[in-house]
């Protein structure tokens, strides 16, 4: 009587092993590098901070000076120190750093970054983040350093690194739920196996926070593949300029009227930044912090006539449709500031396990790969 033949045919897991394996080769190592890149630049302010704590920290003594003070302050240190350009943007104190922030341009060129010291009004020296490793390690995650065409790269790498991690979960989900079993290692067994029960433990326990972080680099890389699908739910809101303050010829809000014009307008939100209006029809731009903002600048942008403090914008959750907010949430998921100390220590923990995966996944494609040819050879031998 024939035998039954034992072969089977190409099924739905085999597709997904060797998509996890390819994609993996691949793009792996590219993946890791944005993994390794993402851990630092969770806590990417802490860091700039430690490293320039003599121009970005002050010791609080006695009264801080208000906006107004501190504005009149740099201006006059400005005329006396020869700095060029024109005040254009100030960020006011939002933590306990205690300083205030000057950038001077000229045209759209940043010329200048002084920093106040918010009690004393010390000028603690010229910064700029463009200066610092951070944003080296930043333009790095973003685009490789090459540009345009590293931007693409960047995003497909995470478009990418979402179906390798997505095909490692379905491949990984254990059957009737045992996943007590599924996430134990054997560390006393082979080498083989400690990776492989290491890989796959690891990439099971971070791998859903890498899934939202592959997922939101890839839709901030290419928005333009979301927008279609999402419109037909839901619309984007679409501004309608030009927004220009009516010049009456009279004289333009001081900032300390501005101050309260906000705090009895917007009750509870924090100036974190005000970009000054250069010209006698543009507007003041504000951004503004409210308790539980997921942005770290805060979640609303206002335009406001210079004269009249009318309200030309204002760009805040509650105005935004669903399109709208899906979109909004992407940049503070990435970058770990929706939700505080424990969104930044998990991205931080988490932005190790891509070059942890690479790493053990090619030290067994290799292992694998030398122990198929060993009877290979033999038979040859053998022949």
């Amino acid at each position: 009587m024939a035998r039954a033949s034992t072969k089977r045919g190409f099924t739905f897991k085999d597709f997904l092993v060797k998509l996890h394996l390819y994609l993996g080769l691949t793009l792996g190592l590219l993946f890791a590098l944005l993994g390794l890149t993402g851990s630092m630049l969770a806590f990417d302010d802490e860091i700039v901070r430690l490293m320039n704590s003599d121009k970005l920290t002050s010791v609080e003594q006695g009264h801080m000076l208000s906006l107004e003070e501190a504005t009149l302050h740099m201006q006059n240190w400005a005329e006396t120190h020869d700095t060029k350009g024109e005040l254009a943007d100030i960020q006011p104190p939002t933590g306990s750093d205690g300083v205030y922030s000057f950038n001077y341009r000229e045209g759209r060129r940043n010329v200048g970054a002084y920093k106040m010291d918010a009690y004393s009004g010390e000028i603690l020296g010229e910064f700029h983040f463009t200066d610092t490793f951070m944003f080296t390690v930043m333009q790095f995650h973003e685009k490789f350093l090459a540009g345009g065409t590293g931007k693409t790269i960047t995003g497909i790498t995470a478009g990418t690194a979402f179906f390798i991690l997505l095909s490692g979960y379905i491949l990984w989900w254990p059957k009737k739920r045992r996943f007590k079993q599924a996430f134990k290692i054997k560390w006393n067994a082979n080498t083989m196996r400690v990776l492989f029960d290491s890989h796959k433990a690891f990439g099971a326990a971070l791998g859903l926070v890498m899934i939202v972080s592959a997922f939101t680099g890839f839709t901030m890389a290419f928005p333009e593949v979301f927008e279609a699908p999402i419109s037909a739910f839901s619309e984007r809101t679409q501004f309608q300029g030009p927004f220009e303050s009516k010049d009456s010829g009279g004289e333009p809000l001081s900032l300390s009227a501005l101050v309260m014009l906000v705090d009895e307008r917007y009750s509870g939100g924090t100036i974190t930044d005000i970009r000054l209006p250069r010209e006698r029809t543009a507007t003041y731009r504000l951004e503004v912090k409210h308790t539980g903002d997921i942005h770290e600048d805060g979640d609303t942008i206002l335009l406001l006539d210079q004269y009249t403090g009318a309200e030309l914008i204002n760009w805040s959750p509650s105005q935004m449709t669903a399109a709208d907010s899906f979109f909004n949430w992407m940049r503070p998921l990435h970058e770990a500031q929706a939700f505080g100390l424990i969104h930044q220590i998990l991205f931080a923990i988490a932005g190790l396990l891509p070059p942890f995966l690479y790493v053990t996944g090619v030290w067994m494609w290799l292992k694998k790969r030398k122990l198929n040819r060993k009877p290979k050879r033999t038979a040859a031998a053998a022949a």
